[in-house]
């Protein structure tokens, strides 16, 4: 197994965004599902509650940072924090899901039998 690539050094002479754009594989942020899934899927088996912790962060966020007029968009540019023109389907049937599930104790989802 190969050791973890290692990011370059940040350079005072370079423009912080300069080297950001060196070292990430994507310039925009679609709103994927996947941490949220697995914070759900962390506090159902261990009940933790720094898992709704986390789940009140994301929920934080993605009012601050992803809210748009018609639902809430991804990042265009992660860089400078422009938004896309429009909202992901996956965003309501699996990001959404999975923060209503998280606080929804009573959900049916969660009774055995």
């Amino acid at each position: 197994i190969s050791p973890p690539e290692l990011l370059p050094p940040l350079s005072p002479a370079e423009p912080l965004s300069v080297t950001l754009k060196a070292i990430l594989p994507l310039e925009w942020y679609p709103l994927r599902p996947e941490f949220f899934e697995s914070t759900y899927f962390l506090y159902r088996a261990t009940k933790d509650p720094f898992y709704l912790n986390v789940g009140v962060h994301l929920l934080r966020d993605l009012k601050q940072r992803f809210k748009s007029k018609c639902g809430f968009a991804g990042f265009q540019n992660v860089i400078t924090g422009e938004l896309q023109d429009r909202m992901e389907t996956f965003v309501l049937s699996e990001t959404l899901k999975y923060l209503y599930l998280l606080f929804d104790e009573e959900n049916e989802l969660h009774k055995s039998g």
